[in-house]
């Protein structure tokens, strides 16, 4: 009886200690599972407003190449970052909220706005996040934009659940790269054919600016997720911005 006693106090203090280590570990490994995740949002939000790495020219950039690609020193980044960008809380005001109603964003109590000034004589540039609806699932992006909203400087997808290899292809610079320079103005004005997306185009918006984008091949749904969230939320966030400017201390 008491050599199971015995056995049972040891079986217990094993896994006591079994359990101490793995929730050390545990603990060790979400902080650096969230630390990755900071550094990811970091790329996708910097790239979004055209910061790359020095010495990098994203007119080299393979086709396939995503966000997580880009060869970030991690000092450095989080240093561009928060010398580059200020970010701004808007708070949410029920005349906001009823602006959302057709939106897949959930702001809570404030929406985040990120703030580029660039030098001195250019137009500002404003940083948000959408959300839209997939083929599985959703799909969230993080958007540069001129504060005008005459164009799109640039986008990255940070949340997807997309088919590998077809609507997955959203990530990539192939597709990424018509949203350098996109005509988003129609936007302003409620134009019928505020964006659209084609199956082929012959030139980056850069070369000539137009308000087309190209779809991803075989990927349909995924691209007209894509097409109505910025539709969406961009209307949105250019109500919100101009019931916000002198928060966000823009000329009118």
């Amino acid at each position: 009886m008491k050599r199971s006693l015995a056995t049972v106090l040891f079986m217990m203090g094993m896994t006591a200690v079994f359990i101490a280590v793995l929730a050390i570990l545990n603990a060790a490994t979400q902080s650096r599972i969230q630390t990755n995740l900071e550094i990811q949002e970091s790329k996708s939000i910097l790239y979004a407003f055209g910061i790359l790495p020095d010495g990098i020219d994203e007119s080299s950039l393979s086709g396939t190449m995503t966000t997580s690609d880009l060869d970030w020193d991690e000092s450095t980044l989080l240093e561009t970052i928060g010398a580059e960008l200020s970010v701004v809380r808007l708070a949410v005001t029920d005349d906001i909220r009823a602006l959302l109603r057709e939106s897949m964003l959930v702001p809570g109590d404030s929406i985040p706005v990120y703030l580029h000034q660039g030098s001195t004589d250019s137009i500002p540039t404003l940083g948000f996040y959408m959300r839209g609806k997939g083929l599985w699932g959703t799909i969230q992006a993080f958007i540069a934009v001129k504060s005008d909203f005459s164009c799109a400087v640039g986008i990255d997808f940070t949340e997807q659940v997309e088919t590998p290899g077809l609507g997955a292809r959203i990530t990539e610079q192939e597709f990424k790269g018509f949203f350098r320079h996109l005509d988003i103005s129609g936007i302003t004005r409620s134009a019928p054919d505020e964006i659209i997306m084609v199956r082929s185009k012959s030139e980056l918006n850069t070369v000539q600016c137009t308000s087309e984008l190209q779809a991803v091949t075989g990927a349909t749904q995924t691209c007209n997720g894509v097409l109505n969230m910025l539709r969406t939320d961009l209307k949105f966030y250019y109500q919100l911005i101009q019931m916000n400017r002198d928060v966000l201390k823009l000329e009118s």
